[in-house]
């Protein structure tokens, strides 16, 4: 603004003179002072914040609402359409942590079935986490992420992430990535020194999860750095 009160003092000779100008030409003048602020702006991602690691966290419950019309069915249930899927609670599970989960994906339901078959004995427990079980932020600390699913095998816990191949490099989910690849970093770290598992991340394309693949595949795979 200083810098608009110095231009029109440039050519216009009395205070009068410029208290008109800024009356009747407020917008435009607002316009061009917006404009060249958003051609000098630029916005610097900072650093995560460490999260607080517990030594124990309880598994926080689904408050998962049903539809009348719709029956509870089994995970290894296909449904017809994305949308019956999206309402449709599967139950079944006997390596989960919770009873019933809904599923925004079929490669999200795919997976909860690779999870149950698991012939190679390595998954222990696994979880489709409820929106306060974490507290990962990104987008400047305004947004918060839960992971897809959370796995826990012999070895270590894994966040997961399915998300569609052409998504997989949008700005969004690179930072979501930031900040959970933060987060196992500090919660590997607080475990090593207590004896517990360390925590990796695996970013998967949808399009790769198939019934035929074991868990231990997208280990070796996926995991991200």
């Amino acid at each position: 603004t200083d810098e608009m009160l110095a231009y029109l003092k440039s050519y216009l000779k009395t205070d009068d003179d410029i208290s008109n100008v800024v009356l009747t030409q407020r917008d435009q003048l607002a316009e061009q002072i917006w404009q060249q602020m958003r051609e000098h702006f630029y916005c610097e991602v900072g650093e995560y914040e460490e999260p607080l690691v517990k030594e124990f966290t309880a598994i926080e419950p689904h408050n998962y609402s049903t539809q009348r019309d719709i029956e509870p069915r089994d995970f290894k249930t296909k449904v017809s359409t994305i949308a019956e899927l999206k309402r449709t609670l599967f139950t079944g599970f006997s390596r989960a942590c919770h009873s019933a989960y809904k599923f925004d994906t079929s490669g999200e339901q795919r997976f909860a079935q690779i999870l149950e078959a698991d012939s190679e004995k390595i998954v222990e427990k696994w979880l489709r986490p409820a929106p306060r079980q974490f507290h990962i932020y990104w987008d400047h600390h305004t947004k918060s992420y839960e992971p897809d699913f959370v796995v826990q095998t012999k070895d270590g816990i894994w966040m997961v992430e399915i998300k569609a191949g052409v998504e997989i490099p949008a700005l969004d989910t690179q930072e979501k990535k930031r900040a959970a690849l933060e987060y196992c970093k500090n919660a590997s770290t607080y475990n090593k020194e207590s004896g517990g598992k360390r925590w990796g991340y695996l970013l998967i394309p949808d399009e790769e999860v198939a019934l035929n693949k074991d868990f231990s595949y997208f280990m070796k795979t996926f995991e991200t750095a």
